[in-house]
């Protein structure tokens, strides 16, 4: 018969909450020979990495992209320039207008896609219309389309959701009735094209002013005070198409509130 005698005076233990890592048996003394044991300490927590906090605020920022809109007055030997600019401010999509740069196409410039519309080559250089997008984006760049040298428009899957970017460079107010209103006219039906099912973000020079309004569902409280034709012209296409002049929603030193 085997000798169950000094079995019974050993045990076998588990040394420690296994998420500390002491994953293995340990061999002890029966109870009268007491042993003490030297336990590893809890390895830290990685913030961004296990922490539940740290992750929302991480894909919240993953989840971010700042918009801005440039008059340029012409970009013919500027763009290392006003690439290095954005790149400091950290802006991601950014309308250009009164690029004055013929013709249509894309360009890599630094870190940006460079897509442009402007007059046909046989013109004098006016007017044109661009929009940058940083290159961490360019995978969800599903299509784009110059409209006219007025108008631009690019369609962006991010993260999910459908957006299309446009860019536009409204008639300055003193120029004839007719030609603003032909320029709403082709607005409102590449707005009318895109659909409700695409979130809208319109960038660029409006040469127009929209004044001020309280519990307005178009114009918010903080904007100028003035408002001219273009304002007009503005303030009834964001409320045919469900949009919001968003600058006029924050507070803004007075020098910008005009462009």
């Amino acid at each position: 018969m085997p000798d169950r005698s000094k079995e019974s005076t050993q045990t076998k233990r588990y040394i420690g909450p296994p998420g500390w890592g002491l994953d293995r048996w340990a061999s002890t003394s029966s109870p009268a020979k007491k042993k003490t044991h030297t336990h590893a300490k809890k390895p830290r927590q990685m913030l961004g990495k296990t922490d539940g906090l740290s992750n929302k605020r991480h894909k919240a920022r993953k989840r971010l992209m700042n918009y801005g809109t440039w008059n340029v007055q012409g970009i013919r030997g500027k763009m290392e320039e006003i690439t290095s600019e954005l790149g400091k401010l950290k802006m991601d999509v950014i309308g250009l207008t009164d690029t004055k740069r013929k013709g249509i196409g894309t360009e890599i410039v630094r870190d940006y896609v460079h897509l442009y519309s402007g007059v046909s080559k046989d013109r004098r250089a006016e007017r044109g219309v661009s929009i940058l997008i940083n290159k961490k984006f360019k995978k969800g760049i599903t299509n784009w389309e110059a409209v006219n040298e007025n108008i631009i428009k690019v369609n962006i899957n991010h993260l999910g959701t459908k957006i299309t970017v446009l860019c536009v460079y409204v008639p300055s107010n003193d120029k004839t009735n007719l030609e603003k209103d032909q320029f709403y006219e082709k607005l409102n039906e590449t707005l009318v094209n895109i659909g409700m099912t695409r979130e809208i973000i319109l960038l660029g020079d409006f040469n127009g002013h929209t004044g001020t309004k309280v519990n307005n569902q178009v114009i918010g409280p903080y904007g100028e005070t003035r408002i001219n034709d273009n304002g007009e012209h503005l303030i009834d296409l964001c409320e045919s198409h469900n949009l919001i002049i968003t600058n006029g929603y924050f507070k803004h030193k007075m020098i910008h509130k005009y462009t």
